[in-house]
């Protein structure tokens, strides 16, 4: 059930939208009045990110699966030669790669 209680209002939104709680968006439709809709947000499961020369971790950006990742390896690695991680959001699971200066992506475990 909908809970009416714990919705605030919304400013500066470019749409129909004009309230929202945790979970639904209540949207005003022209005749219908104002009617719930859950909204789910997509993330990209994978994040990128270069170890730095101390061992730290830099994040990079977001990817939405493996083989993009080690595409987008390829590229910031002509830039950026070093080690890299692919972190998996959904199963928490770490990859490890070097990259050289010429892009060339391998994969290895630390």
């Amino acid at each position: 059930m909908f809970d009416r209680s714990s919705t605030s209002e919304v400013t500066n939104v470019a749409s129909p939208v004009v309230r929202s709680s945790a979970r639904f968006f209540l949207v005003n439709v022209d005749t219908l009045g104002l009617i719930p809709v859950k909204i789910t947000l997509m993330i990209p499961p994978l994040d990128i990110l270069m170890v730095d020369p101390s061992g730290d971790l830099k994040w990079l950006e977001l990817t939405r699966d493996i083989e993009a990742a080690k595409s987008r390896l390829k590229v910031l690695g002509a830039a950026m030669p070093g080690k890299y991680v692919i972190f998996s959001h959904r199963s928490g699971n770490r990859r490890f790669f070097t990259v050289d200066a010429s892009g060339d992506v391998s994969e290895g475990v630390e």
